[in-house]
């Protein structure tokens, strides 16, 4: 719907909400947003903040999440696959458009991950470790801990697994390099992280 090179006014007014996953690059969408006078608003990487979200923000027309789906607050509560189908089908007719020209319309961002294993034991302290590291007004801490450069779209989520001794790494920019360069740059801050903690552990019970 945010593609749409004639959106309806109430799309225009509309607040698009968007789950941070790396199969929705959020810099994309914020700048498809702004094309049609829209806000997103982040919500925690689980479906159950992004559907209560949906509901608790006025004005919501969409909702999205890269990993499971769409829903539309107007109809029901839920993702919903069939009427978000429903829904591409109708834009496309509207428009006149098939869905590879709207893909060409849509903006270029290089969005790049990476998962490393991390002790549950060490998850906490990884976490604590990145938000003293860097200056304040870098950090946004709605999940995770997601490190910002000023002045422009470029950042670095650092997101722990909820299930899994695991952490995720992920890194949007326009520019290629720098996406490249903060992946690996953080990589390996968390790799020597774990291994530092882990010898401690070890030397403790020793």
């Amino acid at each position: 719907l945010l593609n749409s090179s004639s959106p309806p006014p109430e799309l225009r007014t509309a607040m698009c909400l968007i789950k941070k996953v790396f199969l929705t690059p959020p810099a994309c969408i914020e700048q498809i947003a702004r094309r049609h006078d829209s806000k997103t608003i982040r919500t925690k990487a689980n479906p159950t903040a992004l559907m209560e979200a949906c509901q608790t923000n006025k004005n919501v027309i969409i909702g999205g999440s890269g990993d499971m789906g769409f829903i539309f607050p107007q109809l029901h509560p839920g993702f919903d696959a069939m009427f978000c189908v429903a829904k591409l089908i109708e834009m496309m007719t509207i428009q006149e458009r098939s869905l590879g020209q709207i893909t060409a319309d849509l903006p270029r961002v290089t969005h790049r991950n990476y998962t490393i294993r991390c002790p549950w034991t060490v998850k906490g302290a990884l976490m604590r470790y990145l938000v003293e590291t860097n200056s304040p007004e870098q950090l946004e801490l709605i999940d995770g801990v997601k490190i910002v450069s000023p002045g422009s779209e470029n950042w670095v989520l650092i997101l722990p697994d909820a299930g899994e001794p695991l952490v995720h790494i992920y890194a949007n920019s326009n520019d290629p390099h720098w996406a490249d360069e903060s992946l690996r740059k953080y990589r390996n801050i968390i790799h020597d992280f774990v291994n530092i903690c882990l010898t401690g552990e070890r030397m403790e019970q020793e």
